[in-house]
């Protein structure tokens, strides 16, 4: 019974050692990126901020929660918030929040 190597593993292409080590390096970048936290208890739907795109910091986003009497965002980057009694306005704020909001939260002193 004959088998045949599989693409990836065994035969080396033409062009050599360096272009499965950059295909490698490639895969590695590409790859999705899983999330850094669990979401907080209550957060029912998170958006990531421009400010997350635009840095890598995947922990500055707009959450949204469920309240008493309704639902609320809160951006973790700017610290803006919005409440109402209906969910879809707040997911709609919330998605549009993230799109604009460039801010980054307060460093904190280290000594």
């Amino acid at each position: 019974m004959n088998q045949q190597p599989t693409p990836d593993t065994t035969r080396v292409p033409l062009w050599g050692q360096d272009a499965l080590r950059i295909r490698d390096a490639l895969r590695q970048l590409l790859a999705p990126t899983p999330a850094v936290e669990p979401w907080p208890d209550g957060v029912i739907a998170r958006y990531v901020t421009k400010a997350a795109d635009l840095t890598g910091d995947v922990e500055l986003t707009v959450d949204v929660t469920k309240i008493d009497g309704g639902f609320r965002r809160h951006c973790r980057g700017c610290g803006d918030s919005f409440e109402n009694f209906w969910e879809p306005a707040v997911r709609d704020s919330a998605q549009i929040h993230a799109e604009r909001c460039r801010a980054l939260p307060k460093p904190e002193a280290t000594r």
